[in-house]
């Protein structure tokens, strides 16, 4: 994939999505994904940081992650939340438009989003 597929993303870089480890990873996020990300950072209207987006299998052990991650296949997203206005409008604003695959992950500092078909969902989670 080509960097020049993302064009019509508005509001993010394929490198917000790399594994630090591995520049260019973020080109291997699933891209029907990263256009509803694009969609939910419109209805939000505020800015989202992405704390992590595609993971190698390495870099997954390394910060925990859980075996057969949503990561580990360009399917998930971590964006940087650390208030509670934030989180809501987050939440509520991505089970409003995506509720095909809900899969959300409330930690302190973010919120995990993934729409892995082979993991159960839907579910939410706190951390």
């Amino acid at each position: 994939m080509t960097s020049e597929v993302w064009e019509g993303i508005r509001y993010f870089q394929s490198k917000e999505f790399d594994d630090p480890s591995k520049p260019g990873s973020g080109l291997r996020m699933n891209l029907a994904f990263i256009a509803e990300l694009d969609a939910l950072r419109n209805s939000v209207g505020i800015p989202l940081v992405i704390n992590s987006g595609f993971r190698t299998s390495e870099r997954n052990a390394a910060v925990g992650g859980v075996d057969d991650s949503a990561h580990t296949r360009g399917l998930a997203a971590d964006i940087k939340c650390l208030d509670s206005g934030t989180r809501s409008k987050i939440v509520t604003n991505w089970i409003r438009s995506n509720p095909r695959v809900l899969r959300i992950g409330i930690y302190p500092t973010f919120i995990h989003i993934d729409v892995d078909p082979s993991l159960p969902n839907p579910r939410i989670w706190v951390a």
